[in-house]
């Protein structure tokens, strides 16, 4: 068989009452790479607050191995931006141009868009409009951070009303991740680095998934090992503390987890349209709330399967690392985090 696994068992949660089995999420995963031949390998890893209870390689991959994680680098982002906003530096309802003068200010890019809030940037509620294919501006690996957002200045229209709708695409990260380099006096992968990697042990989040360049793309330019991913989903996971080390305050995470679009989702239902379907937060997607509209799992899935996903009411993290095509194994990417999922409850039960 083609494939090479390893188990690693950890402390289990206090509402835990046996070890999870978690076999059936193996054998989804192995099922996955006898299938398409052409993946050099996979790996999951599942934790809760107090540490790993599954850890399992497939194929060429194991603990070193480093691979692009494309939408993944979202909430990795967001975590960075977050914390300038939690030391005061920032806030989330600051128009942009308070942070750019000269590079996206009523001159440059018109009062509408001058006045786009962090927020707004970075939950795809700004109006900007989703990417292109490919992407202007954003994946220009010969420019700065400064030249693309002075493109998007000039350049990129708003489609819709600031505040008005969502619109998935990487524009409004972009302006907002250029706005905390000159915040904080550093590139976007060293304030990354610093405010979140760093603290946390964390060596294999790098912004060159793609190439070398000064034009992080914080939307999509991301890479990781996966047990590195992982310790950063638990920082998230323990409401921004891990080991003892403090990212974030508990209350700069929780407004991360609440959900944008609500209000939009409303607004939908009033006029008589379906108000289901996924929501977005401060870089992550929304995937289940409560009946009060808390966000109750939230997920960042990136474009070649990279996905990590927060369970926040049965409080567990999950994240499955492949580099194929998201759609080509979108359902069998469900199947293993059903799986999961089925492996927690039966623990709980």
């Amino acid at each position: 068989m083609k494939t090479l696994c390893t188990l690693v068992s950890a402390v289990l949660t206090p509402v835990a009452v046996a070890q999870p089995d978690f076999s059936a999420v193996d054998r989804a995963v192995e099922a996955l790479l006898e299938r398409e031949e052409r993946l050099p390998g996979a790996a999951v890893l599942v934790a809760d607050r107090e540490g790993v209870l599954h850890e399992a390689y497939f194929g060429g991959y194991d603990r070193e191995t480093v691979v692009p994680i494309a939408s993944a680098s979202k909430i990795v982002a967001a975590t960075a931006v977050m914390t300038l906003v939690d030391d005061g530096r920032m806030a989330l309802d600051a128009p942009v141009s308070t942070y750019l003068p000269g590079v996206f200010d009523e001159e440059t890019a018109g009062p509408e868009k001058a006045a786009l809030t962090i927020d707004e940037l970075f939950s795809m509620t700004s109006g900007l409009p989703a990417d292109g294919r490919p992407a202007r501006f954003v994946n220009d690996r010969g420019a700065s951070m400064r030249d693309a957002v002075l493109g998007i200045a000039r350049e990129i229209e708003l489609e819709g009303e600031p505040g008005g709708g969502f619109r998935y695409g990487s524009y409004g990260m972009h302006v907002a991740g250029h706005a905390a380099e000159t915040v904080s006096g550093k590139d976007f992968e060293s304030l990354v680095t610093e405010s979140v990697c760093t603290p946390l042990g964390i060596t294999t989040i790098e912004w060159d998934a793609f190439g070398e360049t000064e034009n992080y793309w914080p939307a999509a330019n991301a890479e990781a090992s996966l047990p590195d991913y992982a310790r950063f989903m638990r920082m998230l996971l323990r409401r921004g503390e891990l080991d003892g080390t403090r990212v974030l305050s508990e209350a700069a995470v929780e407004s991360m987890f609440e959900d944008r679009t609500a209000d939009q989702r409303r607004a939908r239902a009033e006029a008589g349209e379906s108000a289901g379907g996924w929501g977005y937060a401060f870089g992550m997607w929304v995937e289940q709330r409560d009946d009060d509209g808390n966000s109750t799992r939230v997920s960042s899935p990136g474009l070649f399967g990279f996905t990590p996903v927060l369970d926040l009411e049965d409080d567990y993290v999950a994240v499955f690392m492949v580099t194929g095509l998201r759609n080509r194994i979108a359902g069998d990417i469900r199947e293993i985090l059903g799986a999961i999922d089925d492996a927690m409850a039966e623990a709980r039960d």
